[in-house]
């Protein structure tokens, strides 16, 4: 598996955003359409490449790699 580099956030209320920790992702595709199918009532996303955010050092990493039908890798 390529490395899960890309961190999804999500908001489920309108401004002030409060941003909760997801998991990390291939790309920034595979967690739009995993936010889109798991929380399409979420007010707004980030997709943040790991290496420019700093992550607590507890923090329970959880690594998504999503695949179409076929078992296809999600680009």
């Amino acid at each position: 598996m390529d490395a899960a580099i890309f961190v999804l956030v999500l908001s489920m209320t309108a401004e002030p955003e409060l941003w909760e920790y997801k998991g990390h992702f291939v790309n920034c595709k595979q967690a739009t359409v995993w936010t889109e199918l798991h929380y399409p009532e979420a007010k707004a996303s980030k997709c943040m490449f790991e290496e420019y955010i700093k992550m607590p050092k507890n923090l329970n990493k959880r690594t998504f790699d999503i695949r179409d039908d076929h078992g296809k890798r999600i680009k």
